[in-house]
């Protein structure tokens, strides 16, 4: 039985709860997954269709055309991871006050959560160039600006989405959760990338002894290799997500005596 918790987490309860959350929202949102793994996989059909290599691709471009498609690649990319906590959230909070099974939640739509995203690109760009400027900054000071910085923007970007804020809004309201609680989000963060980390070292051991075994082609293997990274790199997206809008959700009941807390941001703009 699943209830949002209304009371500060200690870190088991977090990553607890984050699996059930992560786990719901493998079939509650397969729209946003099947179309951020597409987009992951999109360089290597391209690659394929033009029966070339992608380095090989690359070189038929200008410079100054092979940096606009990588920009609209990687704008691709964060719309997409954008709008999944966008209705990740919407499923997580919908009537948080008397929900007693989450799979009984409606998670919103796709479509809804990628307009309302849509919108704040500008702002997500603007946040997204600040926060290289922050954590640039931070790592030419010294190692623990950087360090504290990147656990401050892992919560920046899901921060101007679900509480629609601006970039410095966003920023300093970030700041405040994480002050008092950088360890607790530390370790609490940390745990996506290293399971990914450890499934794809897995994932790939586990191919090169079947092709050894079997005497494929190294072409096979390569292909394999690739499946298995755009499978796993899909995977991270709803295992960070729920980890990140948990501790969020964690920082803001541990905060909430703060006067200064924004509102948050009101639903219906993403139920449509």
């Amino acid at each position: 039985m699943w209830q949002l918790s209304q009371q500060p987490l200690t870190i088991k309860q977090v990553l607890l709860q984050s699996y059930v959350l992560f786990k719901v929202s493998l079939y509650k949102m397969p729209v946003l997954l099947a179309l951020f793994f597409v987009w992951l996989a999109l360089p290597y059909l391209v690659a394929s269709f033009v029966n070339t290599g992608l380095t090989d691709l690359l070189h038929n471009f200008f410079a100054v055309k092979v940096f606009i498609l990588m920009l609209i690649y990687f704008i691709g990319i964060f719309w997409i991871y954008a709008a999944f906590y966008c209705q990740l959230n919407f499923m997580m909070q919908h009537d948080a006050d008397n929900m007693n099974n989450l799979t009984d939640c409606p998670a919103g739509t796709a479509a809804d959560c990628l307009y309302f995203v849509l919108k704040k690109l500008p702002v997500l760009m603007i946040a997204f160039v600040l926060a290289i400027i922050a954590n640039v900054f931070g790592w030419v000071l010294l190692l623990v600006p950087g360090v504290y910085l990147m656990v401050v923007i892992t919560l920046y970007y899901p921060l101007i989405v679900i509480d629609d804020l601006g970039p410095l809004k966003g920023f300093e309201y970030a700041v405040n959760l994480v002050r008092g609680n950088w360890w607790r989000s530390a370790l609490v963060m940390v745990v996506p990338p290293l399971l990914s980390s450890l499934l794809v070292l897995v994932c790939n051991n586990i191919i090169f002894l079947i092709v050894h075994l079997l005497h494929l082609p190294v072409a096979k293997t390569i292909i394999a290799n690739i499946c298995v990274q755009l499978f796993l790199g899909t995977l991270f997206l709803p295992m960070s997500a729920a980890v990140n809008l948990m501790q969020i959700h964690n920082l803001k009941l541990r905060k909430s005596a703060v006067s200064s807390e924004p509102p948050k941001v009101n639903l219906s703009i993403v139920h449509g």
